[in-house]
């Protein structure tokens, strides 16, 4: 998961909130999320019920809710 810190910050630049819920997101967010998950290799998991960018999002939004528990960012 720690991989992902960086990319949390990216995300966080372009303007991602991740106090959102998965359901919130557009279509576009979605498909860009999909594509950079792509590029980390990030497999969602069988019984995810979100394609690959709505996994991917709850995945880094999981490691930013770290990072704020652990004051990484604020």
């Amino acid at each position: 998961m720690e991989k992902y810190c960086e990319e949390v910050r990216n995300q966080i630049a372009k303007g991602i909130d991740f106090e959102k819920d998965a359901f919130e997101l557009p279509l576009s967010v979605k498909s860009e999320l999909a594509e950079v998950a792509k590029k980390y290799g990030y497999r969602k998991p069988k019984d995810s019920y979100f394609g690959l960018g709505g996994s991917f999002y709850c995945c880094l939004q999981r490691v930013y809710k770290r990072m704020i528990q652990k004051v990484i960012i604020e």
